[in-house]
């Protein structure tokens, strides 16, 4: 993904379906992934995105690693329950007071 425009659920879903997703800077602004971790960050170059692409689907134990982890995030930080359960707790603060 280059470009940061109407994809950030996208990104989340493709993350929750535990695949990995390459993308740039602007692509992940707003989803607190972490680079080798549980997702590829890459420059706007197409060359260095082929790149990455090559690298990731070659080295097996990192591409089940990052699946795994990206699934772990979207479900603990960015699913409906955990939606859900962080407003609670803003309300019960902005309420209990």
């Amino acid at each position: 993904m280059r470009f940061g425009s109407g994809i950030k659920n996208k990104i989340l879903e493709a993350m929750s379906m535990g695949m990995v997703v390459i993308g740039t800077k602007v692509s992940f602004e707003g989803i607190e992934c972490t680079p080798g971790h549980d997702c590829v960050l890459v420059e706007v170059d197409e060359h260095k995105m082929a790149t990455a692409v090559e690298e990731i689907f070659q080295n097996q134990v990192a591409y089940t690693s990052m699946r795994e982890n990206a699934r772990d995030l979207a479900e603990k930080k960015y699913s409906w329950d955990s939606i859900r359960k962080a407003y609670g707790l803003i309300y019960e603060n902005r309420f209990s007071n």
